[in-house]
């Protein structure tokens, strides 16, 4: 079963409307062709992700760093779309190789906290087990340079692993996630 991964930014409002709708439309889309849609549950692009794929009667696989992260959403979530979402709680017994990627991956590595870890580990857990991925990165400039971001590290692994990669802050990749859509 195809699994497609919704990454992106707490704030995705602040994004052009253009770019927001398409992502929902994504969401939506994976939902109804019978892909399972995965997210980290972060609030902002990942909750408004689930919520689109949900609505429209698709299945969800949240991938969490702990077992009570966002725990009243998540609940919620289960509780309106009964048998449609599933859970993946990161543990660093079973999931070693999550954390190793991000200690040889991070700036930070092996100096993360163990919370900032296990947020950067459920990430990289999503991405790696999915066919594809649709981010929604807020970019800011940071010493000239751009930055998307927590969602840079997603974009990078899906890269790395040749995923089919939308990054909608590139126009190029809207356009083909456009021409998916539409068939």
């Amino acid at each position: 079963m195809e699994r497609c991964a919704f990454i992106g930014t707490r704030q995705p409002r602040m994004l052009p409307r253009s770019w927001y709708r398409l992502y929902t439309d994504a969401a939506e889309w994976a939902a109804r062709t019978g892909a399972v849609v995965a997210s980290g549950a972060t609030p902002g692009a990942e909750q408004l992700a689930v919520q689109c794929a949900l609505a429209a009667g698709g299945l969800v696989q949240l991938y969490l760093p702990w077992s009570d992260y966002e725990a009243q959403w998540v609940r919620r979530v289960e509780r309106e779309y009964p048998g449609q979402v599933t859970l993946r709680i990161y543990d660093p017994e079973v999931h070693q190789s999550w954390a190793e990627a991000i200690h040889s991956s991070h700036p930070a590595g092996t100096n993360l906290a163990r919370a900032a870890l296990a947020l950067y580990a459920r990430s990289y857990g999503a991405v790696y087990e999915a066919t594809s991925v649709v981010a929604l990165p807020f970019i800011r400039s940071r010493n000239g340079a751009a930055d998307k971001g927590q969602s840079e590290q997603g974009l990078q692994l899906a890269r790395d692993l040749g995923l089919s990669l939308f990054d909608l802050s590139v126009e190029e990749q809207r356009q083909q996630l456009r021409e998916l859509l539409e068939g």
